[in-house]
């Protein structure tokens, strides 16, 4: 009975109100597309939130989480967007919750190999993301407008560039990197920004480790290099057997730790050091300190992070303590290798060789194709013209596991900086 009265409540009120003399026509008129029974023409002049009200005014009373979604009598539409972000868990709870929308700006963005993750997780959380192909700068801050967060990869992020991104209202910087050295944190806690480093897989860059060992220990690239030319002769190419060494491991971290780990299956002697006390590497190697490391391996493979105190910690002194012959390995930052230093170790012989996937000065360097140009590092220059050097372009971490590790550590970073929580891999 109420539904068929505010039908003829609604009928007549339609009757009573007069349409201009250009405007009226019958509704039961035939319109171009064909007559339109009575029943329609009356529907297409109600609101569509009439109609759906009385649709469910049918079924009984209205159902209260539908009504978050219907504007209300006097509701705008900035009132209505504010309702329509309230939303239901995927359970069907009718506890109201409200999603947050987030924005990311990923630079230095691949869309070959990072898409499909972003694509995945920012769904999952409920989060857009745009993106861009090039390093973060000055120039190009702009884009981040509209951006709670950017995701970055290792590059130079000074104050000038921290402040032009916190400009356009960013306030979380997700780096795509175990290290933080190319942040300016002190820039960034005054401007309020919150940094989120991330954490992959150690296998990666462990196994990557361990390969450049047996690389440079069987002297692979020029042995490669000659067997290209053709030339199978055995002059110069005789190698060092890696399970007969003593290695030594520089920084007991997650990677440090793991390096130890697969080493263990060679059989060689294992030594480590670490500034701090190492308790989870108890076991796996014998914990010495930093001169017997230099006096006693035949291997030194360097796990640790760059920080102000431990630039050049391999400078020319400490090159001089190391056993003659000794071949170093860095997976970890450039920095922590004065490279003219090294140069002259080679030179000289007091190193056998190196095999480094990171140099000094490689910001704006890696992860871009240079063919053709004329570089601007002297010091890559240098290192490249030994055979007894393999230098990587900064590659270690490159699997399919630690890039969807990378782009996870990102969402997580940001849904709960946006929640107001810690996060395990803040940056203090």
């Amino acid at each position: 009975m109420f539904v068929e009265s505010m039908f003829m409540s609604c009928s007549a009120s339609m009757r009573q109100s007069p349409l201009s003399a250009g405007t009226q026509r019958s509704m039961s008129a035939p319109e171009s597309c064909g007559a339109r029974p009575p029943l329609v023409g009356w529907l297409a002049m109600v609101p569509p939130v009439a109609i759906i009200r009385m649709v469910f005014m049918l079924h009984g009373p209205f159902p209260k989480r539908f009504a978050s979604i219907i504007p209300q009598p006097g509701c705008g539409k900035k009132a209505f967007d504010g309702c329509a972000k309230e939303c239901y868990n995927s359970a069907g709870s009718t506890k109201r919750t409200r999603r947050i929308a987030m924005r990311i700006l990923v630079y230095s963005f691949r869309d070959f190999d990072e898409k499909e993750a972003f694509d995945q997780l920012c769904a999952q959380a409920g989060m857009e993301y745009v993106t861009c192909p090039d390093y973060p700068s000055v120039q190009n801050a702009a884009l981040a407008k509209g951006c709670d967060a950017v995701s970055i990869i290792v590059c130079d992020m000074n104050e000038a560039l921290l402040t032009a991104l916190a400009a356009q209202g960013v306030r979380y910087i997700c780096t795509r990197s175990i290290g933080t050295e190319h942040v300016d944190m002190a820039a960034a806690r005054r401007l309020g920004l919150r940094v989120a480093s991330a954490a992959y897989s150690p296998d990666s860059v462990a196994n990557y480790a361990i390969m450049l060992m047996l690389m440079a220990c069987r002297r692979f690239p020029y042995v490669l290099e000659r067997a290209r030319l053709q030339d199978f002769s055995l002059r110069g190419k005789r190698g060092r057997e890696l399970s007969s060494m003593t290695v030594g491991v520089i920084g007991l971290g997650r990677i440090g730790r793991t390096v130890l780990r697969h080493l263990s299956g060679f059989g060689c002697r294992l030594l480590g050091y670490d500034p701090m006390p190492a308790p989870a590497a108890q076991g796996l190697c014998e914990q010495v300190d930093l001169e017997t490391i230099y006096r006693e391996c035949d291997v030194i493979s360097l796990h640790c992070p760059a920080t102000k105190d431990n630039h050049h910690m391999i400078d020319g002194e400490a090159l001089l303590a190391m056993k003659p012959g000794v071949i170093l390995v860095n997976t970890a930052r450039g920095g922590l290798i004065d490279t003219m230093a090294l140069i002259d170790a080679l030179e000289s012989g007091q190193v056998g060789a190196a095999a480094l996937d990171v140099i000094e000065n490689e910001y704006g360097l890696y992860y871009i194709n240079h063919t053709g140009e004329a570089m601007n590092n002297r010091e890559l220059a240098l290192l490249s013209s030994f055979p007894n050097v393999i230098v990587a372009p900064h590659t270690a971490f490159y699997t399919d596991v630690s890039i969807r590790d990378m782009a996870r550590c990102t969402v997580e970073a940001c849904q709960a900086f946006t929640r107001g929580e810690t996060y395990a891999f803040e940056v203090k």
